[in-house]
C-alpha cells in the first residue's frame, strides 16, 4: 500500500457523509449525461432513417408564377443534374 492510498482511506474514514454524497453525485452526473446522450441518438434516430429511406430532397424550390412561365419551370426538370 503507498502513503497516498492510506491518506485517502483515513480521510474517507473521517468523512463519510461528504464521501457519499460527492459520491452519489458524481454518479448522478454520470448517468444523466448518459442518458441524456442516449436520448439524443434516439430521438434523431428515426429522422435520420426517413430521410434515408424517402432519399430526401437535397434543395426544394419554389417558383413565383408572376416572374416564371409554366413553361419555364416545366424546363428546369430537365435541365442537368436535376433528378
Amino acid at each position: 500500500m503507498s502513503a497516498l492510498g492510506g491518506i485517502v482511506r483515513s480521510g474517507v474514514g473521517r468523512r463519510r457523509v461528504q464521501t457519499l454524497v460527492m459520491t452519489l453525485t458524481t454518479f448522478t452526473a454520470v448517468l444523466s449525461s448518459v442518458l441524456s446522450l442516449g436520448l439524443l441518438t434516439a430521438v434523431e434516430a428515426p429522422f435520420e432513417h426517413a430521410f434515408k429511406t424517402r432519399h430526401g430532397a437535397h434543395l426544394a424550390v419554389q417558383f413565383d408564377g408572376s416572374k416564371a412561365t409554366a413553361a419555364q419551370t416545366t424546363a428546369t426538370a430537365h435541365a442537368a443534374g436535376v433528378t
